[in-house]
Formats: structure tokens, sequence, C-alpha cells
């Protein structure tokens, strides 16, 4: 990797170590974050390596509650075997990804936070390493992303 990886990574502090094992291998990082949501409380960022789509990070405020593997299992999302957390049920991981949502309070509405996460890099030699790098670089970036989003603690 001849790339270096920011403190921040989509508008959130982000600890590099985490990160890394999720991107491939690359001289150039890139990173497309509008920083304000897309009007449906939605606010989607693309991490690139060597211009090419390495990882996709979606934060999204909203009024209902959904189900992590459920919307994990959607086409749409391109998650490979997703699988319920057998630790916490509102978290869904991947192959190559995952979705997490809780309650959010934020603005003195009640509200649901998710955090959607999709990795191009894929170690078939690896899957179970893979999952528990992906599980472990959710955990720790919903902590400070639901910040950013105004959710109470």
């Amino acid at each position: 990797m001849d790339y270096s990886i920011p403190d921040r990574i989509c508008g959130s502090p982000v600890d590099a170590a985490l990160v890394s094992p999720l991107l491939p291998p690359g001289e150039k990082f890139t990173q497309h974050y509008p920083g304000e949501d897309d009007m449906h409380g939605s606010i989607p960022c693309t991490i690139g390596i060597d211009e090419k789509t390495a990882l996709m990070i979606r934060k999204e405020t909203h009024p209902d509650k959904i189900d992590a593997l459920a919307t994990a299992s959607l086409s749409y999302m391109h998650l490979r075997n997703p699988r319920r957390d057998s630790l916490n049920p509102n978290l869904a991981i991947a192959d190559n990804g995952g979705v997490s949502t809780s309650k959010c309070r934020a603005d003195k509405k009640a509200t649901y936070f998710t955090l959607r996460v999709i990795s191009s890099k894929m170690q078939p030699e690896d899957v179970d390493k893979q999952r528990a790098d992906i599980k472990r670089f959710i955990e720790a970036y919903e902590r400070v992303a639901r910040l950013a989003a105004k959710c109470a603690k």
C-alpha cells in the first residue's frame, strides 16, 4: 500500500488500522464526500484507490426502524452472504460489507441511524477474517458517525 489513509474519512475520525484491511493495495487514495444529506436523510461517501471504487459508506437517519439483515439482503446492496451478528441483532455482516442500525435521538425527535458499508476488496482465501475486519470497522465507525449525526449517546 503506497497511499496514506487520512485521519478522517467520510466526515468522521477513523483509525487507519481499522479501515486498511478493507482497502486494496494501490498508490492513490481519494474520497468523495459531499458532507450533507441527499434530502432523504442519507449521506453517501465513496473511497477510491487508484481511481476505482474501493469502499462505499452511507450514513442515514430515518424515522422508521429497519431490520439490518433484511436491508443487507436487498439485491441492490450487492452484499454477499449477509448474516445477523450473533451478539448484536441490529448488525448484519457479509463477506464484503455490512449494515448496522440503532436508535438515534437527534433534534429531540426519535429516529434511527443506519450505517451501510460495502468493500470491493475480497479475500476468498480468508472470508472469516474479512468478515471480522468489517465488523470491527463498522462497530468503531458507527460510534463516531452517530455523534456526527447528533445522535444522543
